[in-house]
């Protein structure tokens, strides 16, 4: 008998790889909420069942949440693209909450439920500049991480008889999109600097968008949660600094490497107080938690991630 699986965020940066590697799975029935038409066209591309409904509002979408053997619950606020001030913050904490509390409620009440639920590295946040840090380290939250501390206790609370959890905490993701392409791919293929703060390149611990997706996939088929919650870092093999990445990218377009500095007020003038909490924050993260699952990277390092970028 087919498992179902219901996604929310199906069509977005992350849920789209998500939605892909389901395509080629056996035995699943594909479920996911789609908010326009344009959506629900995407969805059906991937050979997936749309979902109509918004997360933000009740609905017969929870229904249709209910019945899923798992829930892969990627959807989040949308704040990419703007200045994110703290009140930009503190909105996006209450939508979020809203959006968990209407699919929550849904959740466990006609038959076991397993749910991946996708947080990000932020909750931990800083872990100084040493060996990586794994799952059981202390939160130092940084960015969106005081924002959704509470999104991530409601969520594990869940966990108990029939309630399988898994909280999934991807890095910096990178693909043809968000943060990467607006901070580095398009000002280096254009030939302008990559800004960053003065001092020190700090680290970040990256992700293939499409092996984030891959890793949350085999999270929800392959991995069990067992008699208790389970945390996971989705990130690659290597952390590497902000300076790597810009040297890197730029070594692949052959592109002479431009770095301009500046001091973190100006960031935050800029591009607001969360993001230059982000840049000057290290985040070093293991991945042996996930690998020992027997997840195996397509892009296990930045480098070979990048060159999938431009390979013909």
């Amino acid at each position: 008998m087919k498992k179902t699986i219901f996604i929310t965020g199906g069509t977005g940066f992350i849920g789209e790889k998500a939605l892909l590697h389901l395509q080629h799975e056996n035995d699943v029935e594909v479920f996911a909420l789609a908010r326009s038409e344009k959506s629900m066209a995407k969805i059906k591309a991937y050979g997936a069942t749309p979902v109509p409904g918004d997360m933000k509002n009740p609905g017969e979408w929870q229904n249709q949440a209910a019945k899923a053997d798992i829930v892969i619950h990627v959807a989040q606020p949308e704040t990419f693209g703007k200045r994110v001030t703290k009140a930009t913050a503190k909105k996006y904490e209450a939508d979020r909450l809203v959006m968990d509390h209407n699919l929550f409620e849904a959740l466990f009440k006609e038959h076991k439920t397993k749910l991946v639920y996708v947080a990000g590295n932020s909750y931990y946040g800083e872990t100084g500049n040493g060996e990586p840090k794994d799952e059981n380290m202390k939160p130092c939250p940084t960015g969106f991480g005081p924002y959704i501390t509470k999104a991530v206790g409601n969520t594990e609370s869940l966990h108990g008889p029939g309630r399988d959890v898994i909280v999934a905490f991807p890095g910096s993701v990178y693909g043809r999109g968000s943060w990467f392409k607006e901070y580095f791919l398009d000002p280096v293929s254009s030939g302008k600097p990559v800004m960053q703060l003065s001092g020190p390149s700090h680290w970040i611990s990256p992700i293939h968008v499409d092996d984030c997706g891959k890793a949350l996939v085999h999270l929800a088929l392959r991995v069990s949660a067992g008699i208790k919650n389970e945390r996971f870092f989705l990130v690659d093999d290597k952390p590497v600094t902000y300076e790597d990445l810009a040297k890197g990218l730029a070594k692949i377009l052959n592109k002479p490497v431009k770095i301009k500095t500046i001091p973190g007020f100006l960031l935050a003038l800029f591009a607001g107080q969360i993001v230059r909490s982000y840049m000057e924050t290290d985040s070093k993260y293991s991945n042996k938690k996930l690998k020992r699952t027997g997840f195996e990277f397509t892009f296990p390092t930045i480098e070979k991630g990048l060159e999938s970028f431009f390979s013909k």
